[in-house]
């Protein structure tokens, strides 16, 4: 689970926002622990706001090295079957994609050089016409040496179909007491797989996938079974008992005697496919030979090998985990590994009084007017459409204002298009981005400039004191607020050392992952919907590379004793959070959003825009749905975390 072809690449991955778009359906990372790597990307369609779409794209990649370094051919092969295997496991249908290249060969500078990429390309179009698949598209190089070294002999293969969202599964296992299978794929005496079979069990598990009897499926692949197994496990920390495995003629066809022995379970096995089922397959379903339940899942968070001519093992996924994180961690670290900071203070751990009294006495009554919300957008701007769409479904009126700044007479336009826009808004939605390239000396500089402009700050302070109106900052907006002195104090301010301030992640890079957090009090307009202060906590996408809220302990002592603090991160069990991950950023006191003095501005770093759908309540099933959490609870943990309702709420 450490080799470099197995081993975790989250602290590198969590660099790319995962959620950016509002339409994320599997997050890179799955399970309530976010440690199962799913098979590949899956998001819906871009469809313009107010239109929602229940298609989604499914895109995946396959490449192995070591392979394609000892047969170009075969390594085209294996490219082309794992790209597919990874769209089966995703829920969708090979044979429906359509696939694009990456070629990436030495300088050729002699016959045998020019082979490679010659048996490259006929593996490829001997998959292709095996699978009814074609390549529309790719990219090659022949510049891959250097003095006398050379790139292994590569062609990627990228897979891409598009199906309906309901299909969509995850990898990570569900449910302990469900049945393990292997499904395989034979290969010829010349290690050729066998895309016939595929193509027939792969159709078979497509439909009986849409028919809700499998609970997840993974791809084996560089690790064989045991890397599969052990990265489903992760994900929930539900365990495994394996109690069969297939040798290795049953995908090969070159083991003589028949035998199987510990090596089997780290075979790469290309094509074949873990599926965790709901119910008892029938194995007559799936082509003779080619399907095997190896154990069942269980709730023991460890894996037990118990097979027969394989010694007895298990392993804690504690273990696993660990040695999977371990290889790359200097590399991409995937906490800080700072100080913790000291014990939360007791004014740090309850929540704040309005929100209980909120609990008991809940007014939701439906909005009845349509708010205008204005959403600027400036330099590195990037949510704003994210942002629009969550009003939008919540009943406002959006409108998106575009700052420039390219020019002395550009930027003077654009000062007086927002000063004009903001006399006829209600709400002032600030959104996420890399405002200015959050450069220099810090994110949201260049909005918290823009905002203490004369003319903008005397019509934000009208909007808010003398129209009654509200402001919201998420992320860069956030960033914005707390500069500008909007949050925590209600007012614009010039700086001073003693205000609080968002500065570099502990980790010192930009992390992008789902987060729970918790209402501490629901003081504000923007707690005013169900799916805000019912639910205990809320699963919540964060991206960002400086999120940490520092602050004076008496400051933040009064802002808790206030109601000003919306929101803390916590732990799976509701804790406020000091450490990493759970506190991804290391924010002081586990704050994640606060409001100014009367409510009216709120900034959070959550991008809780990013799971607001259209089902009952504002909430989705559709989005991040491979992150453990009922979006539709009350009871525990919620997706929807919709504010935005909540704002448009004010104003019935």
């Amino acid at each position: 689970i450490n080799d470099l072809a197995c081993c975790s690449q989250r602290g590198l991955g969590e660099r790319f926002d995962g959620s950016i778009g509002s339409s994320t359906v599997l997050f890179p990372y799955g399970g309530k622990y976010q440690c199962t790597p799913e098979a590949g990307m899956c998001a819906k369609i871009p469809v313009v706001s107010p239109y929602e779409t229940s298609t989604v794209s499914l895109m995946s990649h396959g490449f192995d090295p070591r392979v394609s370094q000892w047969s170009p051919w075969h390594g085209a092969q294996v490219a082309v079957l794992s790209s597919l295997t990874k769209i089966a496991c995703m829920g969708g249908k090979p044979t429906t994609c359509r696939l694009s290249f990456q070629e990436f060969f030495g300088r050729a500078v002699n016959e045998k050089a020019w082979g490679y990429p010659a048996a490259a390309l006929l593996g490829s179009i001997d998959a292709q016409n095996a699978m009814g698949t074609a390549s529309i598209g790719g990219k090659d190089s022949m510049s891959g040496t250097f003095e006398d070294i050379n790139v292994p002999h590569t062609l990627v293969s990228f897979a891409v179909t598009h199906d309906e969202v309901k299909n969509v599964t995850s990898g990570s296992f569900k449910k302990a007491g469900n049945s393990i299978y292997l499904v395989t794929v034979p290969y010829s005496s010349e290690l050729a797989p066998d895309f016939e079979t595929f193509t027939a069990n792969s159709n078979k598990l497509y439909e009986l996938n849409a028919a809700g009897k499998i609970a997840s499926m993974y791809p084996v692949s560089a690790g064989g079974i045991a890397e599969a197994v052990t990265k489903m496990a992760m994900g929930n920390r539900i365990g495994a008992k394996i109690t069969a495995v297939p040798y290795s003629a049953t995908a090969f066809g070159f083991k003589a005697d028949g035998r199987y022995s510990e090596k089997d379970l780290f075979t790469p096995l290309y094509g074949s496919i873990i599926v965790e089922a709901n119910e008892a397959l029938n194995l007559a379903d799936f082509v003779e030979g080619t399907i095997t339940k190896i154990g069942e899942t269980t709730n023991a968070a460890e894996i037990e090998v118990c097979a027969d001519n394989i010694p007895g093992a298990k392993i804690s996924l504690a273990d696993a985990e660990s040695a999977w994180e371990q290889k790359l961690s200097t590399v991409f670290p995937s906490v800080s590994g700072a100080e913790v900071q000291e014990p939360l203070p007791d004014f740090a751990k309850d929540v704040h009084k309005s929100l209980s009294e909120a609990r008991k006495n809940p007014v939701f009554a439906a909005p009845k007017s349509k708010p205008r919300v204005l959403i600027p957008v400036f330099p590195g701007t990037n949510c704003e459409f994210d942002m629009a769409r969550a009003f939008n479904l919540a009943g406002a009126e959006t409108k998106i204002v575009v700052f420039a700044n390219n020019t002395p007479a550009a930027l003077a336009n654009s000062l007086e298009m927002l000063k004009n826009e903001l006399k006829e808004t209600q709400i002032l939605a600030l959104a996420g981005g890399f405002s200015a390239g959050d450069e220099p000396d810090g994110s949201g500089k260049f909005i918290a400039n823009v905002l203490r402009e004369g003319h903008i700050s005397e019509e934000v302070m009208n909007l808010l004191k003398k129209r009654d109106g509200l402001v919201l900052g998420i992320c860069n907006g956030f960033q914005a607020l707390i500069k500008t002195g909007l949050v925590p104090y209600g007012e614009i301010k010039d700086p001073s050392a003693d205000m609080p301030t968002l500065t570099f992640n502990k980790v010192g890079r930009h992390i992008s992952r789902v987060v729970r957090t918790r209402m501490v009090s629901a003081m504000s307009p923007w707690a005013n919907d169900p799916t805000v202060i019912d639910p205990r906590l809320h699963l919540v996408p964060i991206s960002h590379g400086e999120g940490r809220i520092v602050i004076d302990k008496d400051f933040a002592k009064q802002l808790f004793i206030n109601g000003q603090i919306y929101t803390q991160y916590v732990d799976e069990f509701g804790n406020p959070a000091i450490t990493e991950p759970d506190n991804p950023n290391g924010s002081l006191f586990a704050i994640e959003g606060m409001t100014s003095p009367d409510g009216h501005v709120l900034g959070k770093m959550g991008h809780s825009e990013r799971t607001v759908g259209i089902d009952t309540n504002g909430a989705s099933r559709d989005l991040i749905k491979n992150i453990a959490g009922d979006p539709l609870s009350n009871e525990y943990e919620n997706s929807c975390q919709n504010l935005f309702a909540a704002g448009v709420r004010y104003f019935k």
